[in-house]
């Protein structure tokens, strides 16, 4: 620390030019930013469960779609079918847009004098009620086309708006919203799928970010006024912090990065963690301030003194989040990676960047302002309080440590009670239109996401068909799932056409070469649906079937049973390969079971190594972790108490916990130890060390917690839980630091304690 000081001594104007250079270059790289919600960004390229979900998209086209879903008293009414049909036309004109299907322009298969011809459904726009009447009976007569785009009390359809592939989905979606929008004095028409959900999501951080950015500034800004009552107090904490949101953002926008829905919250974590390290060298300054009265000799022994301690807290702090590195989530491993070079840049920042400036304002010596830091003697001032509170623990240490105790006992009971759950709806309020109208679909429709199975073998055997045939009753008669779609319902619907319209033949034909007559005269007739369920060389097909739920529990169950099916069912006939957007966000829900024990284990055990180096003791350092232990079991117990799910963002609490709450430990040990070598002995070292760094422990605390607080303002479901966890175990972890801490010196230490006139107690104010 020494060569630093100097340097903040030696050359502040230097420092502080350097630090705005940079500042401005990464102020142009967050100007490149994009933001990304995709659920298939959180998995890495080479991930099997995306390979897979990929190969199928290129096999049988783009798998995204866009869920218009109309609602009217009667559909089948002449004002709602000239409506859709005008807005079907105008949906196909959309930039962005492959194809749009709904019940005025889907085709279906008709048997001719010599074969089979595939033409809209819809030959005629109805213009009176016997023509809508004769076109009800024609969509109700197809069981492809009644089962996917009519709800059973007529009261809904679909329209199916599929993407082109490698287009910017959200432009799309807007575009769709914009077109949607025109038409809301005459048709009820909400947007789902999971691409309408991602661009929802995304307007939806966009706003976060822009609303609750400025209110957390406002709290921590107040929070800082009524600690240092100046304005370096507010402007320098902040300073620091805003610029290192600067860099962490534009690294992201240089690299290409995008916002995730993690990654939206980085600037809010950042304000309220990186301005704990301001906090703590103010606090010095003012007192190295008031013994020397020279700014630049100030600065330079606040580096020399404190500097050690927010290095080490900042370097714990990057470990902890760091440790999210090791997790298979893209996304996650993102946050940790980009949140630790954001929290080194505000340490940076902190120990060079505010001393130089301090340095440059060359003030004049100064009694301490109103408020800063209260007499040593005063019993109702924070400092008395904290002595008092010191005396009694270290008088009473057990006190602190069976309450601790009891308190991570009652908390594991509630580890048991946890579940994963990565229902990707929870990310909106139950009120939203987004969320309303994804269940209405699931109710309406059987579901909006879709399970898809593609077996690679001799399509055209009737015996291969006959298997999926049954695989699809199967799967039909399981709860969950919707109506399923194949190559099987085509020919059973090209034989029901064959056969003057009677249902009786829509069956899966005998012998092969019938099979490949049926396909031949559908693709002559120049369907476009075939394509969807049948490669061209009929060697790989395709059955479709929707998921009607999103609990993670009950979604586990299907898609294993459905796996299970078929396997076993369609296995002899070939190559079978199951896969969808299901899949991938149940396979998120076991990568953050997995991912994230694994990185709370690595966080704590850096954290550990990297103390014992620091204090140079593995005792001492199990001594300063065992706060943010008690802290880790009373977050995960408050979880499963509560009945809140473990989801892919409040997965991220245990490294926050590991990362921040672990400053407290380290500055209460720090000046602990300044104290002992000042010559106190145990029981005065831990009060003067509650009196002065305690109250710099408890404002960073606040700061913090008020900072995620503000969070629970968030429109975003899992932010709101995010916050509130984080701000319950940063005063956790406080409070822990500043009672189970010194409790535990008194055990380590109390057999060396020299008795002290209590008189003898304050005489620095970290």
């Amino acid at each position: 620390m020494g060569l630093l000081g100097r340097l903040v001594r030696q050359y502040p104007g230097w420092i502080v030019a350097v630090v705005l250079l940079v500042t401005a270059v990464g102020a142009y790289g967050v100007l490149q930013l994009t933001v990304s919600t995709d659920v298939t960004s959180f998995f890495a390229e080479d991930d099997p469960r995306l390979v897979t979900f990929e190969w199928v998209s290129d096999t049988f086209g783009s798998s995204t779609y866009v869920l218009a879903v109309v609602s009217a008293e009667d559909i089948f009414s002449v004002p709602v079918i000239q409506a859709l049909d005008s807005l079907t036309q105008e949906l196909e004109r959309v930039p962005g847009v492959a194809s749009v299907r709904s019940i005025t322009n889907v085709e279906h298969v008709l048997g001719t004098p010599w074969g089979i011809e595939v033409a809209p459904i819809m030959d005629v726009l109805p213009d009176s009620d016997a023509a809508v009447e004769r076109f009800r009976e024609r969509v109700l007569s197809s069981d492809t086309v009644a089962s996917r785009f009519v709800s059973g009390d007529e009261q809904h359809t679909l329209i199916l708006i599929q993407l082109s592939r490698n287009v910017d989905s959200d432009a799309a979606v807007l575009a769709v919203r914009d077109v949607v929008r025109r038409y809301d004095d005459r048709l009820t028409v909400q947007l789902t799928g999971s691409q309408a959900l991602t661009q929802q999501l995304n307007s939806v951080l966009r706003e976060d970010i822009v609303r609750l950015t400025p209110l957390i500034l406002v709290v921590i800004v107040a929070i800082l006024y009524f600690s240092f009552r100046t304005a370096a107090g507010v402007i320098l904490p902040l300073a620091a912090v805003g610029i290192s949101v600067i860099w962490t953002l534009g690294l992201m926008g240089f690299l290409g990065v995008s916002l995730s829905q993690l990654g939206s919250a980085i600037p809010v974590v950042l304000v309220s963690v990186g301005s704990a390290y301001g906090i703590h060298v103010l606090r010095r300054y003012d007192e190295e301030w008031q013994k020397t009265g020279d700014s630049r000799a100030a600065a330079e022994q606040t580096v020399r003194s404190v500097g050690l301690a927010v290095v080490m807290s900042g370097l714990t702090t990057v470990v902890g989040f760091v440790s999210n590195a090791f997790t298979s989530i893209v996304r996650i491993r993102e946050f940790g990676i980009y949140m630790g070079i954001g929290v080194a840049a505000a340490l940076v920042i902190s120990i060079l960047f505010i001393p130089a400036l301090l340095v440059l304002s060359r003030r004049e010596k100064r009694v301490p302002a109103r408020g800063a830091t209260p007499a040593p003697g005063r019993e109702d001032s924070p400092s008395g309080l904290l002595e008092r509170l010191g005396a009694s623990v270290t008088q009473r240490p057990a006190v602190p440590l069976v309450v601790a105790a009891v308190v991570a006992l009652v908390s594991f009971t509630g580890f048991a009670r946890l579940e994963v759950d990565t229902d990707y709806l929870r990310f909106f309020d139950a009120r939203s239109e987004a969320r309303q109208a994804y269940q209405l679909v699931q109710e309406k429709f059987g579901g909006v996401d879709t399970v898809q199975i593609v077996l690679e073998g001799d399509i055209l055997e009737p015996e291969t068909l006959r298997a999926m045939e049954a695989l699809q009753a199967e799967l039909e008669a399981m709860p969950w799932l919707g109506d399923s779609m194949s190559v099987v319902d085509i020919v059973k619907e090209v034989g029901r056409a064959l056969n003057e319209d009677d249902p009786a033949y829509a069956v899966i034909p005998d012998s092969r070469a019938a099979v490949a007559q049926y396909l031949l005269l559908l693709s002559m007739s120049g369907d476009s649906t075939l394509e969807q369920f049948l490669t061209f060389d009929q060697a790989t097909a395709k059955i479709e079937v929707p998921v009607a739920t999103t609990s993670a529990q009950e979604r586990a169950d299907v898609l294993r049973r459905i796996d299970e099916l078929a396997q076993e069912m369609l296995g002899p006939y070939g190559r079978v390969h199951v896969t969808g957007l299901p899949y991938l966000v149940d396979g998120m829900a076991q990568l953050i079971t997995t991912g994230q024990i694994q990185s709370l284990v690595i966080s704590v055990a850096g954290v550990l190594v990297l103390l014992s180096i620091m204090v140079g003791s593995l005792r001492k350092a199990l001594l300063c972790l065992s706060p943010i232990l008690l802290t880790i079991a009373i977050n995960f117990g408050v979880m499963g108490w509560a009945g809140m799910d473990f989801d892919v963002i409040n997965a991220l609490v245990a490294s926050v916990v590991v990362g921040v709450g672990i400053d407290y430990s380290i500055h209460v040990y720090s000046r602990y130890r300044e104290e002992s070598v000042h010559g106190r002995g145990p029981r005065d070292a831990a009060i003067t060390t509650l009196a002065t760094t305690g109250r710099a422990v408890l404002l960073n605390a606040a700061a913090v917690a008020a900072g995620f607080l503000v969070l629970l303002l968030s429109v975003f479901p899992p932010l709101r839980v995010f916050g509130f966890l984080v701000a319950l175990t940063m005063g956790v972890s406080s409070a822990a630091a500043l009672t189970v801490l010194p409790a535990l010196f008194m055990l380590t230490d109390g057999a060396r304690a020299v008795p002290q006139p209590h008189a003898a107690r304050v005489s620095r104010t970290t």
